[in-house]
């Protein structure tokens, strides 16, 4: 093993001075130090899961990762900055885009094509701008990925023009979702009713994310969810309700323009980060009536954003918080609201403020009057 890892190396680098681990006679492992994200990203740029279980000798963690099939869109960022500051117009981004995607689209079909019958992949993450003309090729890759037994599965579509993919549960119904543990959409139609017929068919889901979707409404399921531990609701205009019983629920983020939300989560002994938006917050300070509220003293961290208008009439004692972060909108009453957080949190280690002002001459004064107030 150890030769034919020298090997490889020499085939990448054959200027390069293997250095050799001490007390052997093998190079030394580099490759193994770097974070995760950047192995997957390595691993699924290689169309053939054989390559990928073929790259274990380089690495001792790449064995368990070659499994991992995450495609991005990180060759259109650049384009992206190019058309969002004006240097490019949009038929020219938008024909980039279409030609782009043809690659991306026959990419990831023939890395699913390649797969042995009996190979299991562990994450399918898919980044890009896709709409719903393409509802079948998407349907193929998730109906692909259910069969491969996968566990965390990703759609990030990012649709800026045209109808949204929409997913449903007449495709999901075909499939077993047992082995199912985290599940993160982002710009993809999808219902409650479907959310419900996933969670309940999902014994072992961990994290559900849903990101900017105008279908859903509201999320209810009449099954406990025991290993439901992170709930994220993000940029869902429309979403009004949830009643879910987590017991192991320990996150949960709900970022929505919405100050009101009807919100029944059960007995969440373990619940400890929340982030909102400021709207929210105040809805929860001045009301008792939701689990949320009734769990306020066991957060250990906070997060607060796009704080406006006047001061929080009530502020509960946080008396385990750990770390805060606060979205200031506002000059006026924003370092009140800060000073009265610091003094309803009296184990907080670590503080974070954004301030978006528009005036510096108010940014700094605040800046000034916040140190102070620290330090007296």
């Amino acid at each position: 093993m150890g030769k034919d890892r020298t090997k490889l190396i020499k085939l990448v680098h054959p200027n390069s001075k293997i250095k050799l681990q001490k007390g052997t006679n093998l190079p030394q492992d580099r490759l193994s130090e770097l974070p995760n994200e950047i192995l997957v990203c390595i691993l699924s740029s290689l169309s053939n899961l054989e390559e990928r279980q073929r790259t274990s000798v380089l690495s001792k963690r790449w064995r368990y990762l070659f499994r991992n099939l995450v495609f991005d869109d990180s060759i259109l960022v650049p384009l992206w900055k190019k058309y969002n500051c004006g240097e490019i117009s949009k038929d020219r981004y938008t024909m980039t885009v279409s030609s782009e995607r043809s690659k991306f689209i026959s990419r990831v079909n023939r890395a699913l094509l390649k797969l042995n019958p009996h190979d299991i992949i562990d994450q399918f993450k898919v980044v890009f701008n896709l709409d719903a003309t393409y509802t079948s090729v998407i349907d193929n890759w998730i109906s692909l990925s259910l069969r491969k037994k996968v566990k965390k599965l990703s759609l990030h579509l990012k649709t800026l023009w045209g109808t949204r993919y929409a997913l449903t549960s007449q495709l999901l119904q075909s499939y077993s979702l047992e082995s199912l543990t985290d599940l993160s959409l982002a710009s993809v139609d999808v219902t409650g009713e479907v959310l419900e017929y996933v969670l309940s068919n999902c014994p072992f889901i961990e994290s559900l994310h849903v990101q900017s979707t105008w279908s859903l409404k509201n999320l209810k399921t009449s099954a406990p969810l025991p290993k439901l531990k992170h709930l994220e609701i993000l940029y869902c205009d429309y979403f009004r309700q949830i009643e879910i019983h987590a017991i192991n629920l320990v996150s949960f983020k709900y970022v929505v323009n919405m100050t009101t939300l009807k919100a029944v989560l059960g007995d969440v002994p373990n619940f400890v980060s929340l982030s909102v938006m400021g709207g929210y917050a105040r809805y929860l300070f001045d009301n008792n009536d939701c689990s949320i509220s009734r769990s306020l003293s066991q957060l250990e961290t906070l997060d607060i954003s796009y704080i406006l208008g006047n001061r929080f009439k009530r502020i509960p004692e946080l008396r385990n918080l750990r770390q805060l972060k606060l979205g200031i909108y506002h000059f006026t009453n924003g370092l009140f609201n800060c000073t009265s957080f610091l003094k309803a949190s009296p184990m907080l280690h670590t503080f974070g403020l954004k301030v978006d002002l528009i005036n510096l001459e108010l940014c700094d004064l605040l800046c000034r009057n916040f140190i102070i107030y620290l330090f007296s």
